[in-house]
């Protein structure tokens, strides 16, 4: 990993090292001008064609105190295999049109984060909130205690590290990202006139590996009509994130990072506002100024909506 500049990499390191000057990186720059994730999101090269096969631990050995010429009897650690796939996005767009196409990638695989199902669809990568989707999980903390609605929000606390949660290429390629000048080509405009056009077409090969549970973390049932600046009503947003970081394991080990709609973030801007709390803080990332709350930044997700079902 030393060589690629980085211990915990994202896309945009895989891309400099692989080709720094080629079509791929200029892609990838622009990739992350319309989603936070691909500039902070760990990537991994796959140990498969397709994806990557992880070996998650599920139970730790069992341990005993040792007597004096005395012994323990011998445990070892449960683990499963995994096999997370990649996705293809694929696409063709004409001349003036590439800078669309890459924020329609962009939010498409910022969706998948969150949603995505390959039980559903299985040619797509499996998204967080599907293996996030039940009170019962450790892992998921509900806002509103009595949620009504189809007005739901949640967010999402990861931390992003190659042992932990890290999206995934196909063993092999360049880093799953590739962009094809197929030339001029003639187009039929759908209503009998043909034209001449420039055309590329752009290919990305991705999947999210949630390789130790205890790094991901959702907060789910956040009724969005409820949602009150001062916290009368609804949701204390700031409360709920600060018991999402407890929810977690650490959040030393990698880089974690806060996702939520937009709509969400603003109020919890706003309720921090309120109560004048000093732990709303502002970092400087590539010239933006990102919120942060405990000294982890919060990002709008595009993907996430305000529209999810409740959560049981």
């Amino acid at each position: 990993m030393a060589t690629i500049g980085s211990d915990n990499p994202t896309i945009a390191d895989w891309v400099k090292f692989i080709d720094p000057k080629g079509a791929p990186a200029r892609v990838v720059e622009k990739l992350a001008q319309e989603n936070p994730l691909v500039e902070i999101m760990t990537a991994k090269e796959g140990n498969l064609p397709t994806g990557h096969r992880v070996s998650a631990r599920n139970a730790l050995p069992s341990l005993g105190w040792r007597e004096i010429n005395g012994g323990v009897a011998p445990s070892k650690s449960r683990r499963e295999t995994i096999d997370e796939s990649c996705g293809i996005l694929q696409g063709y767009s004409q001349v003036d049109e590439d800078r669309g196409f890459m924020q329609a990638m962009a939010n498409e695989v910022e969706t998948g984060f969150a949603y995505f199902s390959t039980s559903v669809t299985p040619s797509k990568f499996h998204g967080l909130i599907p293996r996030l989707d039940a009170l019962s999980d450790a892992q998921v903390v509900a806002g509103d205690p009595s949620p009504s609605g189809a007005d739901q929000a949640s967010i999402l606390l990861c931390v992003f590290a190659p042992d932990t949660v890290y999206s995934v290429f196909p063993n092999g390629s360049s880093a799953g990202i590739t962009h094809e000048d197929r030339g001029l080509q003639t187009i039929d405009d759908g209503s009998g006139g043909k034209y001449d056009a420039w055309v590329t077409k752009w290919k990305w090969k991705i999947g999210l590996v949630v390789e130790n549970k205890n790094y991901i973390a959702r907060a789910c049932n956040i009724d969005v009509s409820q949602l009150k600046a001062d916290a009368s009503s609804g949701t204390d947003l700031l409360d709920l994130l600060t018991v999402l970081h407890d929810t977690v394991k650490s959040t030393r080990v990698g880089r974690p990072a806060y996702f939520m709609p937009k709509s969400v973030k603003t109020m919890v801007q706003r309720q921090a506002q309120k109560k004048q709390s000093n732990l709303l803080d502002w970092i400087d990332r590539g010239g933006q100024q990102v919120a942060t709350w405990l000294g982890i930044p919060m990002y709008v997700s595009d993907g996430m909506t305000t529209s999810e079902a409740i959560v049981s």
